[in-house]
């Protein structure tokens, strides 16, 4: 699930250029790669509560509700029909409900 990470401050020590070697992409990488290392070794926990819905809809409907729970930020765990009806399985964030129906 991708989630917004918010409320980060990023602070760079120490850094040094070399006249041949560094170039912006040089140094974007190295920001990227040092993000990754810090965000795994400080192994964050999602702090918004998270739902797990079951939604039934009928089977022309589907795709269009489907697009909206991933507006939502939704991640679709199972897709399955019954009878004239899609049953999908889901985690949405719970802010995000708000209002769904």
């Amino acid at each position: 699930m991708l989630l917004d990470l918010q409320g980060i401050r990023v602070v760079l020590n120490d850094g040094a250029a070399h006249a041949v070697d560094s170039n912006e992409m040089a140094f974007r990488l190295a920001a990227i790669g040092g993000f990754r290392q810090a965000y795994q070794a400080a192994r964050p926990v999602i702090l918004e509560p998270i739902m797990k819905v079951e939604v039934t809809v009928p089977v022309e409907f589907q795709g269009t509700v489907m697009g909206d729970l991933n507006r939502r930020k939704g991640m679709i765990l199972d897709s399955s029909q019954e009878s004239e009806d899609a049953v999908l399985q889901a985690l949405v964030p719970l802010n995000s409900m708000f209002g769904y129906s």
